[in-house]
């Protein structure tokens, strides 16, 4: 469990290098959509129950130590990733394909290869606000603490 919710990290790295490399942004997060529910589902919804999910794990955490509690959380912050994910994922996949559009390129393969090709400069300032946003969506998901600077999973 440990090393598939880790691919989610990655975001916070991609951070710390467009720090390092165009530093800091204002770039503010999305605001988190509404939950949905819809037909033919009745009560509760997939976020409901992702947040009873959550909150079990969390009692389970306090009554823990050690390894177990380490678990525990990594499960709980799964649980929320999830939940944002599936919040944001029309709203985040909209955003990047006008981002993507807006550059010429159909995906994030044909930008990279723009880039090593040279047709697109990686300085240029439209690349660099594209990937920043893409990088700042992708941690609004994988862990909204980070963008606050805690490092820290937020939990509701």
């Amino acid at each position: 469990m440990e090393l598939a919710a880790i691919g989610r990290r990655a975001a916070e790295c991609e951070e710390d290098l467009l720090q390092l490399v165009v530093g800091s942004s204002d770039l503010e997060p999305p605001a988190e959509p509404a939950r949905r529910r819809g037909p033919p589902h009745d009560a509760p919804g997939a976020g409901e129950l992702l947040d009873a999910v959550a909150g079990h794990l969390e009692s389970l955490m306090k009554a823990s130590e050690g390894r177990e509690r380490f678990g525990l959380r990594v499960s709980r912050n799964v649980v929320r990733l999830v939940e944002r994910e599936l919040n944001f994922a029309s709203l985040l996949t909209d955003r990047h394909t006008e981002r993507l559009k807006s550059l010429g390129v159909p995906d994030d393969a044909a930008l990279a290869q723009a880039i090593r090709s040279g047709s697109v400069g990686p300085g240029d300032a439209g690349v660099v606000a594209a990937v920043r946003a893409a990088v700042r969506d992708k941690l609004a998901v994988s862990n909204p603490g980070y963008w606050r600077g805690d490092g820290e999973e937020v939990s509701r």
